[in-house]
């Protein structure tokens, strides 16, 4: 699996073989940021609304935290 943002406000799982989206998870802001892969396999990353964000590996959210500001870089 392939993660990738986007200026549309998503992160996208893309299967790595096919490029064929596996799911969408909706931000609320863009994703200028690289993607973390934590040792539970979930996955870390923020966003130019100001948020970090926390997701498992199926594109469900654990955990949104507030910057105050845009997040762009890991």
């Amino acid at each position: 699996t392939v993660y990738a943002g986007s200026s549309d406000g998503g992160l996208y799982a893309l299967d790595a073989a096919t490029g064929a989206t596996r799911w969408r998870f909706d931000a609320g802001g863009p994703v200028f940021t690289g993607v973390t892969r934590l040792d539970d396999g979930s996955l870390l990353f923020g966003t130019m609304a100001g948020a970090v964000l926390r997701i498992d590996a199926r594109g469900r959210e654990i955990a949104r935290g507030q910057t105050g500001g845009p997040v762009s870089t890991t």
